[in-house]
């Protein structure tokens, strides 16, 4: 992926990997889930930052074999 194609796209985009570490976010990513004086959470895990039952339903939508993750 271009890196100005990430950082221009107009929508939050961030990239995990399989286990939910947090790989990257773009600027509008950032923007949207980051609040003011909250530190960067990429190297977490995005698990983290949803409460139960999105917690649990993120995780089985991770197992899923061949699975483009669309977390929102």
């Amino acid at each position: 992926m271009k890196r100005d194609y990430f950082e221009g796209a107009d929508v939050a985009v961030t990239i995990c990997a399989k286990d939910g570490t947090i790989l990257d976010m773009n600027a509008k990513s950032k923007k949207t889930f980051l609040k003011p004086g909250m530190p960067e959470i990429i190297g977490q895990n995005v698990l983290d930052c949803h409460p139960e039952p999105a917690r649990s339903l993120r995780r089985q939508e991770a197992d899923l074999p061949n699975a483009l993750v669309r977390w929102r």
